[in-house]
């Protein structure tokens, strides 16, 4: 994963039965701290794209919440403690929510 704008995400979706169906995500554009453009697209485990197939091309938008609120709405807290552990991102300041 190259997690800058012209970079990439190469990934594979594993069935059940271990087939692989490879797709590439494109960083076309970063607004920190407000959304990351994307175009996602197949390819093979090599990451060329297969143009016979369609593209799609959109945005992952962030929200800055309150801590207590998010807890207090659904989360139980095991699950919650579990989430501080995870490595935080490095252009975003404080916690967030992808939406």
């Amino acid at each position: 994963m190259n997690f800058k704008t012209g970079g990439y995400w190469l990934y594979a979706m594993v069935s059940p039965e271990n087939q692989k169906q490879w797709g590439r995500m494109n960083y076309l554009a970063f607004d920190k701290y407000e959304n990351i453009e994307i175009e996602d697209a197949f390819c093979d485990e090599n990451g060329k794209l297969n143009n016979e197939l369609p593209v799609s091309k959109g945005q992952i938008a962030f929200a800055k919440k309150d801590i207590e609120t998010i807890k207090n709405h659904g989360g139980d807290e095991a699950a919650w403690k579990e989430l501080h552990k995870m490595p935080v991102c490095p252009f975003f300041a404080g916690p967030f929510i992808a939406i």
